[in-house]
Order: structure tokens, then sequence, then C-alpha cells
């Protein structure tokens, strides 16, 4: 009986995380679209194919929806940053990937339909103290695995000699994510002037010139340029 109920219980489990997705899934066009206010619950409740109880069933609010739907969206960038974490490759290869995903592959994301959630959540955050807090978390949790990274890239870079040992890795760290999120922000109100292949080719010619050791260079790889 107990091996019969097992399967059962793993696919009833597998059925209701797939249906929790694509509520996330379809919340996140849904008020990216529409605007929170404007955003029928029926609209997600129809795109993810369940009904609107269910949509009920798995948050307690539509408030509670918007605010899952942006943490999966972080959650989501902070696999794609950390696919690369536990590469074995040159550090100066490592930190080039690192930055093209960031620049490259997140950024646009961000600066498309996760911009818009952004303007949404934000306004939430300043009347709601319980999801100020929980999203101020997620966001020093979500900086500190980035940083984490980078960080580490930079170390092993400087221990082999291919990145200057005088400089902070922590801090050349902090400064690149800045870079990142003030361009976040610049695409917000002017997206024409900001293009991120520019962009992340103009951070690799400083980095090669401020950060490399006499004679090392960063390998582009790829899609780089040479």
């Amino acid at each position: 009986m107990e091996q019969t109920t097992r399967p059962r219980e793993q696919e009833s489990a597998r059925r209701e995380g797939g249906a929790r997705m694509r509520i996330l899934e379809a919340a996140r066009s849904v008020f990216a679209e529409r605007g929170f206010d404007a955003a029928p619950v029926d609209e997600v409740a129809r795109r993810a194919r369940v009904s609107k109880g269910t949509v009920y069933n798995h948050f307690s609010s539509k408030e509670s929806l918007l605010v899952e739907a942006v943490l999966q969206a972080m959650s989501e960038g902070r696999l794609q940053v950390g696919r690369l974490a536990a590469a074995d490759r040159k550090s100066n290869s490592a930190l080039v990937d690192h930055l093209r995903r960031l620049f490259v592959e997140i950024f646009p994301t961000i600066s498309g339909q996760a911009q818009s959630l952004s303007y949404q959540i934000w306004a939430l955050v300043a009347r709601d103290e319980a999801v100020r807090k929980r999203i101020f978390s997620e966001f020093h949790n979500a900086y500190r695995a980035s940083e984490e990274q980078f960080t580490h890239t930079l170390e092993e870079g400087q221990a082999a000699g291919t990145f200057r040992s005088d400089l902070d890795a922590n801090e050349v760290t902090l400064v690149l994510l800045a870079v990142f999120d003030g361009l976040v922000y610049r695409a917000m109100f002017d997206p024409e002037r900001v293009n991120a292949e520019l962009v992340l080719d103009t951070i690799l010619n400083l980095l090669e010139t401020g950060l490399c050791q006499s004679g090392s260079t960063l390998s582009r790889g790829a899609g780089g340029h040479s």
C-alpha cells in the first residue's frame, strides 16, 4: 500500500509544483502588461490554465502573488549568474563569462518585463512593512551571492598572478555590480542610450588596463571582441 501511495503523492506534488510555476509565469506577464491594480486574477488563472480558486490555493492574495512572482524572477536571475560559479576554467575567462552573462543575458531581461514589475513591487514595498522586510532580505541575499562569485573569481586571478594583487577584490566587485545597477536604472528612463554589448566591451577594456597585470589580457571568448 505504501509503495502505491508514494508515487501518487509524488505525482500530485509534481502537478502542484507545475501549476504554481505556471501561475507565477502568467502573473509576471499579466502584471507587466496591465499593471498591478488593473490586472485581473481571472486573467492570470486563464493563462496558467487553472481555476481562479487554484490561484488562491497557492497564494493568499493578489499582493502575495505579485511578491512571489518578483521573487521567482529574482531566483531565476540568481541561477543564471551562478551557472558558471563552479566552472573549471582560467580566472580571466571566468570573469569575462560572469560579466557577459550579467550584461548581455540578464540585463535585457531586467530592463524588459522585470522593469515593469519593479515599479509595481516598489509601490507595494512603500506601503507594506512585511513585504518591505522580505524584499530587502531577498535583495541582500542576492547581492551577497553575486558578490561572492565575482570576488572568488577575482581572488583566484590574483593568486594566479593574472590580476593585480594590490586591488581589493571585494571593492572591485562592488563597483562592477554598481555599474550594472546604474545601467538598469538608466535604461528605465533612456533605453535607447544603453547598449549592453558596447557597455560590456568598454568594461572589459577598462578592466584589462586597470585590473590585469602587465602582459596579461582578458580572454574574450566566443562573441567577444579581440
